[in-house]
Parts: structure tokens; sequence; C-alpha cells
């Protein structure tokens, strides 16, 4: 059914007719959307039909093609890094890159579609990257001056479209993201990192929201740059978390826990500030934090806490009640292991911290185990470690435990005792 049906789409995708091409395009992007792998083995004609129509369209029309590019690299990722398919699709696209001035709105598009692109690509980008980064940079210099000039000369100046920072800031991530280590080496001589903090305190949130992308991906990619600059950077991720804007929360959260990584203790001397709006965000009571991101900074929390408990762990007390309910639906493997062996260290620091909220916390080591549709087991050792925190706790009541794990809910206590032998 898909490559009649796909076929019959690009066909009226050529078609002549403005309004034919505009709906062929629009019902691809869907299709594309839909199918992702599957439409794997016909990448290759599908790749010709739509730079043959790149090479038709007038402007208008283009700025669906530029959609119709990009959801095909999101949709079906590394499966376009081929040099015979890279030869058909990024050389007409440099060409207009190169052909589209600073200031065109047509800009906003090529960006986005680039965007998904250099995340596609991975490494395959390289080849591209170095003009592409050039002009990023200069767009968000411009930008920065353009609003910083119009701030002090309101009445001289008008400022750039704010949407060029932006755009050119989520392709810099995109490329960042593609080329992994590998974008250390463009990034070294240039002043990308600077121009990112002054981006992360501009005063529009969508500006702010893109930066601290870009920051995150450096962090991770690109230590040995941000590094020397941690003392500097974080207040500035700091800031940032506050649920009024969920997605430069996210993404200032995602920054820190990175940094916290490559960081280690150090990043302890943050963990008061970062705790309290951290935890600010897992409490919120409002609709705007979704779910993803109270995980996200409970994430965040475990990576603080696995890397610098013995600042955490005297704040456990603070934060634990919240931590636990969110930790119980992490969905990533990896980030349970993490944050729940953050746990462990806190707990083996100040065991007092949890006597509050002990049933909540077995609420949340039942679920870890109890996850099982990803593949993901947690180690032997966490395994080990969570027993060690429940006999213990038991131990510390004595007489008093029977009475106090009657108060439990039977399914969960069935699952303790069997787990962990108490």
């Amino acid at each position: 059914v898909l490559k009649p049906l796909m076929t019959s789409m690009l066909e009226r995708v050529l078609d002549g007719n403005k309004k034919v091409q505009t709906a062929a395009c629009s019902a691809f992007c869907t299709l594309e959307e839909e199918a992702a792998d599957d439409l794997i083995p016909y990448l290759a004609p599908i790749l010709h039909n739509l730079m043959y129509a790149f090479g038709r369209y007038q402007a208008r029309n283009l700025l669906i093609l530029y959609d119709a590019i990009g959801t095909l690299a999101d949709s079906v990722g590394e499966a376009l890094n081929y040099p015979d398919l890279v030869a058909v699709f990024m050389p007409p696209l440099i060409a207009k890159w190169h052909a589209v001035a600073d200031d065109n709105a047509e800009l906003f598009p090529l960006l986005e579609c680039l965007t998904s692109i250099a995340s596609a690509l991975g490494l395959g980008v390289q080849e591209y990257a170095r003009p592409v980064l050039d002009r990023c940079i200069r767009l968000i210099e411009t930008g920065l001056l353009s609003s910083a000039l119009a701030t002090h000369r309101p009445q001289d100046v008008e400022p750039t479209d704010p949407e060029f920072i932006v755009c050119a800031l989520d392709l810099v991530s995109g490329i960042a993201e593609g080329l992994g280590a590998n974008m250390e080496g463009l990034i070294a001589p240039t002043n990308v990192l600077n121009l990112v903090v002054e981006c992360v305190r501009f005063p529009l949130h969508n500006v702010r929201q893109s930066a601290l992308a870009v920051m995150g991906e450096l962090a991770k990619n690109c230590f040995s740059l941000v590094g020397p600059h941690v003392q500097d950077i974080v207040p500035h991720l700091l800031r940032n978390i506050e649920p009024d804007y969920p997605s430069v929360c996210n993404n200032a959260s995602w920054a820190l826990g990175e940094i916290a990584v490559k960081v280690g203790a150090d990043i302890g001397a943050f963990a008061p500030d970062a705790i309290n709006r951290l935890v600010a965000v897992l409490g919120y009571q409002d609709p705007r934090p979704t779910r993803s991101l109270q995980e996200n900074c409970a994430i965040t929390i475990g990576r603080l806490a696995y890397v610098a408990p013995q600042a955490l762990a005297p704040l456990l007390p603070q934060f634990a009640s919240l931590w636990f309910k969110t930790l119980r639906v992490l969905q990533d493997g990896e980030d349970r292991e993490v944050a729940f062996t953050g746990l462990v260290k806190l707990v083996q620091l100040n065991p007092s911290g949890i006597v509050q909220d002990f049933m909540q916390l077995c609420v949340a080591f039942a679920s870890l185990e109890d996850r099982k549709k990803d593949g993901y087991q947690i180690s032997e050792g966490l395994h080990e470690m969570l027993q060690q925190i429940v006999q213990g706790f038991k131990r510390s009541l004595g007489d008093q435990w029977p009475a106090y794990y009657e108060s439990f809910p039977q399914p969960l206590r069935d699952i303790i005792s069997a787990r962990y032998h108490v």
C-alpha cells in the first residue's frame, strides 16, 4: 500500500498547479511522520523528487517543501547519512543557504530544515558544518547587537527579528548533536560560548530556550571549553529553572545535569539553590509544567546526588517526598540507575532524612524493579544497596517495625517483602 500511495503523492508534488503542490507537500509530510522507517527503502526516489521540486518551486511553496525535507530527516534519522543520498539534497540546500540574505525571512524555514538534517546526519554533516556554523554565529551576533542598540536607541534602531537568533541557535544545537565530540574542534576558535551565555540572559524566553539547548549540547560534547566557565554559567542556568516557562526550565535543568556529570563534586557549591529551584518545579501546582518537565528535574536531582552526595545529603528531608513520587515514573533505564544510585548515596549519608517518607521510598523502589517494558533491569549492585536500606530501616525500628509495616498497603508489602526479604 505504501509504495503506490507514496508514488502518487510525489507525482502531485511535481504538479504544475501551485495549490496542488501545497496540498501534496502537506500530505507527504503527514505520510513521512506516519510511515517513518518504512520509507527507508524508497529514500533515493523520494529525495530525487523533492529536490527536483526544489528547483521548480516559487518562494511560497518552498516553505512547505523545506518542511517536507526536514520532516523526512526527523522520520528516518541516520538512514539519510549515505554519500549517494547526501549528494542529492545537500548541495542544492547549501547553494540556497548562500543565496538567501541574512535579513530574508526565507532563512527561517531553511534554518529549521538544516537543523533536522544536521541531527539526522550525525558525522555526515561535518563536510558542510564550517560555513553553516560561521553564518549562524554571524546571525546571532547581529541579532544580539541589534537588540542592544534598539534598547539604548529605540527611536533610531529597529531590532532584528529575534527569530533569526532562535533559528541560528537551533541549528548550532543540531550540528553539535550530530557531530558530538567532533564539535569541539569547530567551535574552539570561535566565540560561540560567549554568545550562548549572552542568549541565556536574553529577555525573550524563546531565545533563552534555544540557548539553553545549545549549552546542554556543549556541556555534553565540548566540556573542555565549558569547564573553565562553570562558575559563571551555572547561576544563569539556575535562574532559568522556574516553571512559568516549561520549555526554558526543561532545557536549563538538562544543561545543569550535563554540567554536573562532568564537574563532579564541585557542583555541590550550587546545591542549595539548585535543590530549591528543582523541587519547586516538582511541587508546582499548575497545569503548565508537564510530567516530562518534572521527570527531567527529578533526573537532574539524581545526577547532582550521584556526583555530589555530601552537599545534598543534609538537604534530603526538604525534597525527599516530592522527589520519591517523581522518581517512580521515570521512563529511561539509564536515568533510573543514576538517579536511584544517587538516592542511595544520600540515604547512606543521612539515613534520618527518609524517616518521614520511608513508605514513599518503598513505592519508588517497587516501581523501579517493576518497569521491564524497555528491557531494562537494575544492576545487581543497585539492588543490593536498595535491600540494605530497607533492611537497615527495619532494624532501626526494632520492635516497632511490625506495626509500622502493617500500615503499608498489602500489594506494596508483598513486593517489598519478596524483593528485599523483610
